[in-house]
């Protein structure tokens, strides 16, 4: 029979993943797969897209049915490390994800860092802990991101839109209650909603062309990762021939018109 043996210098710790959203069936039955991603491992790595893509680089954990609602996925990882996760054969996005992390986590228990990518944009997720903590995001430090520091809270996170990566962290830095488990829970958002009122204008006669820098406040075209509004009351008439810088978000409270002469590519991560 084959076994492992490991130095009582590795440390090993159970996490499960379940209740993974509304929709259900886009992740029901998948396999999990594990990736190891500290930045030394990555290094090594003369192209991180194939590496990503090498399913013998993998760790592979099968999702299993039970007949109550905790139908889950289940792995052991070694603490102080990084590992990026993903579904299916393609990394499928959940919507919401509910983590538990066994009984026996140890207050001392160096942090686990996972990471997962975004095919579909959020504009900001929700991190809460069964304590009733929630942190907002950037509660990692960026250097933290590197090196897993000990003082790390289970449920601090990272996201950067540019490039669709959500990064948090489990430790056992959560309970003195060592024999209880303790859950974090996860919801991408995928637009944040705004509570002032639109107020509704006229549509102006003139003519806006999104081109002309003076269309736009303080005379500044649209760039990367920019958050634009198409204020009520605007004509706005879209009329670049390139491709469009990846917005952040796109909001049209008035009206934007599409140059009919000629071919356009419009993107934006959310509209």
């Amino acid at each position: 029979m084959d076994s492992v043996v490991c130095p009582d210098t590795v440390q090993m710790r159970r996490v499960t993943f379940f209740a993974y959203g509304k929709k259900r069936n886009s992740l029901r039955g998948q396999p999990l797969k594990i990736l190891p991603w500290d930045d030394e491992v990555l290094a090594t790595k003369p192209n991180v897209t194939e590496y990503m893509l090498d399913k013998e680089a993998h760790t592979v954990s099968y999702w299993k049915s039970k007949l109550d609602p905790s139908e889950a996925w289940t792995a052991v990882f070694v603490t102080g490390h990084k590992y990026k996760l993903s579904w299916g054969n393609t990394g499928i996005d959940f919507e919401k994800m509910r983590v538990t992390l066994s009984e026996r986590w140890e207050e001392d228990d160096l942090p686990v860092i996972f990471v997962h990518n975004y095919t579909d944009a959020r504009a900001n997720f929700t991190v809460k802990t069964s304590d009733g903590q929630q942190y907002l995001n950037n509660t990692i430090p960026s250097t933290d991101l590197e090196n897993p520091h000990p003082d790390l809270m289970p449920g601090q996170w990272y996201f950067y839109n540019g490039s669709e990566l959500l990064t948090w962290v489990i430790n056992g830095k959560q309970s003195a209650d060592k024999y209880s488990e303790y859950v974090i829970n996860i919801e991408g958002i995928r637009k944040v909603k705004e509570n002032k009122p639109i107020e509704e204008k006229e549509t102006e006669e003139e003519i806006r062309f999104w081109s002309d820098p003076k269309s736009w406040p303080n005379e500044t075209l649209p760039k990367f990762n920019d958050s634009v509004y198409v204020e009520s009351g605007w004509n706005m008439v879209y009329d670049l021939v390139e491709p469009s810088p990846i917005f952040a978000y796109v909001e049209i409270n008035g009206r934007l018109e599409f140059k009919s002469d000629q071919d356009h590519h419009f993107r934006a991560k959310v509209i």
